[in-house]
């Protein structure tokens, strides 16, 4: 699923893939010393969820949007959980084809007018 999800993002040419990640612990490592723009995080990774991950990547990256990917059923809009969490999109795996690029550019402000 990480490689589709990466060759998605890749095909497009206003992004740029700066790193990769198996686990929650490694998105957490990469995203500090990349600095992205945009984190996409799954749900269920193993180590630490994209919850988790995400809530320490916007402790150290507060600029950092969010994009969660998930096979759960999807909340409406962005969202704060009770301990401040700030999930900018949430994109469901099986609409991913469809709507990961858009959701990225989107949380990123880059999506045309």
């Amino acid at each position: 699923m990480r490689r589709s999800l990466r060759r998605m993002l890749e095909a497009d040419r206003r992004l740029l893939v700066c790193a990769e990640a198996k686990n929650g612990e490694e998105a957490v490592r990469q995203a500090a010393e990349t600095r992205p723009d945009v984190a996409v995080l799954d749900l269920s990774m193993p180590l630490l969820s994209g919850v988790e991950a995400a809530r320490l990547i916007r402790t150290t990256l507060p600029e950092t949007r969010i994009v969660i990917v998930t096979l759960h059923p999807l909340p409406e809009g962005p969202t704060t959980d009770a301990e401040g969490l700030d999930v900018h999109a949430w994109v469901s795996k099986q609409e991913a084809a469809e709507q990961l690029v858009l959701a990225v550019l989107g949380v990123a402000g880059q999506l045309p007018e």
